[in-house]
């Protein structure tokens, strides 16, 4: 959704993805039942592939919202999408660059 050409249509998808963030943190803060696994595995990792930029900066916005999460253990997954967060940095929309280059600079920390 966040890659529709509707304008009306990303404002809405950009709502929810900031809602579903809000429920993944409060869940993971509180120590509620959330499956990070599951999620990371047959959700999140597999759309790595993508090409469109609007993904990638949702997903990197993700990452960063699950690196900002205590105990999330995201650098367990690391392997499962490094080397797509490299090539991410050469994509040739400025922000999902910078924004890959700084992730991959949180990490190295």
């Amino acid at each position: 959704l966040t890659a529709d050409l509707e304008e009306e249509v990303k404002n809405a998808a950009n709502a929810l993805d900031r809602l579903l963030k809000d429920v993944v943190t409060e869940a993971t803060i509180n120590c509620q039942y959330y499956n990070m696994q599951a999620f990371m595995l047959e959700c999140f990792c597999p759309k790595f592939k993508a090409l469109n930029s609007w993904v990638r900066r949702s997903l990197i916005s993700w990452i960063a919202e699950f690196d900002s999460m205590p105990n999330s253990n995201l650098t367990q997954y690391l392997p499962q999408f490094l080397e797509d967060l490299f090539f991410m940095s050469w994509d040739s929309n400025k922000e999902v660059r910078e924004a890959s280059e700084n992730i991959i600079k949180e990490f190295q920390k």
